[in-house]
């Protein structure tokens, strides 16, 4: 009987400490998810494909979106990986090479809190221009810009998009000095982004010129002074922007053609030659001004030139050589 009473006393002596065992286990037990799950939080990942816009890339950059919340990541923002691929190329990098960036920068971080994939793939963001939407740039922002009073683009060879970084685009215009515009001829487009030059390209161009010409109303011999009677001007097509025509009638005073023109013909400046209105030996009159005092007297040519060359004249009755400018046909100014 006794025995029986000392067992159910140790009995219910022991079910409150089973109890609080019992209880500690199962806490113990729940807590472990707890920690792994709070452990694998806390580890910074690299993502294994990235798309960067920057033309360099950090360690910081390729870290999933999480992970850069995290206070570790914080270490990571200036370790540079490498330059950019082009846009929309891509680059590859191992895991091994991103480690060795990351201990190179001096980093320290507790291996088990970085996760490194075996491959990370970098893509460079970009935005394509379409050949469509340069030739619109062009015909808006460079044609105006032309001297011409009327300039189409009649062509422009762009054989595909453009890629270019993420950013403000603006496009440069420009060609050879000795081009002629209305052959075809290669324009330099240069691509800036956010005003820094990413990408220069050619691109075979063709325009259509048109402008107000001088236009000869008979037909004109090398013999003849032409006057403004004998020129209408026309808005023509030109065929040529080295080539150029003759901007007023102001030019042909002192030239004449070099050859016979037909009625209807464009006047170029290079079909004349400058005839001497003043010839070696000539008698002139000396034109000396000075503030509001205008003085003549007489004078002799030493040079040919034609108007507003500069000849050396003489004064007889000095003898005293002097330089001029031509005015016209007897008239020189004098130089002082």
């Amino acid at each position: 009987m006794t025995k029986t009473s000392n067992w159910i006393d140790l009995k219910q002596l022991h079910v409150p400490r089973l109890r609080i065992i019992l209880i500690a286990a199962l806490g113990a037990a729940l807590a472990i998810p707890a920690e792994l799950s709070k452990a694998a939080d806390s580890v910074v990942t690299i993502a294994a494909d990235n798309v960067v816009a920057a033309k360099d890339i950090y360690i910081f950059n390729l870290l999933t979106p999480e992970s850069r919340l995290l206070k570790q990541a914080e270490s990571l923002k200036d370790v540079f990986v490498s330059p950019s691929p082009l846009p929309g190329r891509v680059r590859i990098f191992t895991g091994s090479e991103i480690a060795a960036r990351i201990a190179a920068a001096g980093v320290r971080i507790n291996p088990l809190e970085l996760a490194i994939p075996d491959q990370v793939r970098v893509t460079r963001q970009t935005q394509p221009l379409n050949p469509n939407q340069i030739q619109e740039r062009a015909k808006q922002e460079w044609l105006p810009t032309l001297p011409w009073k009327s300039v189409t683009l009649d062509r422009m060879e762009i054989p595909e998009s453009v890629l270019l970084p993420p950013g403000a685009v603006t496009l440069a215009w420009g060609y050879p000095p000795l081009s002629d515009l209305c052959q075809p001829f290669y324009l330099k487009v240069e691509f800036s982004v956010d005003g820094a030059v990413v990408q220069r390209s050619f691109f075979r161009t063709q325009l259509s010129i048109s402008q107000l010409v001088p236009v000869s109303v008979r037909s004109l011999t090398p013999a003849d002074k032409i006057t403004e009677d004998d020129v209408s001007w026309e808005e023509r097509r030109i065929a040529s922007t080295i080539h150029t025509p003759v901007k007023n009638v102001e030019y042909l005073d002192g030239r004449r053609l070099k050859t016979a023109i037909g009625a209807g013909e464009i006047l170029l400046e290079d079909a004349f030659r400058v005839i001497p209105i003043i010839h070696r030996g000539d008698d002139v009159t000396l034109v000396i001004e000075s503030g509001a005092i205008r003085l003549t007297a007489s004078g002799k040519s030493l040079t040919a030139g034609s108007k507003g060359d500069r000849i050396r004249v003489v004064n007889p009755s000095s003898g005293k050589e002097m330089n001029a400018t031509i005015l016209d046909e007897k008239t020189v100014r004098v130089n002082f």
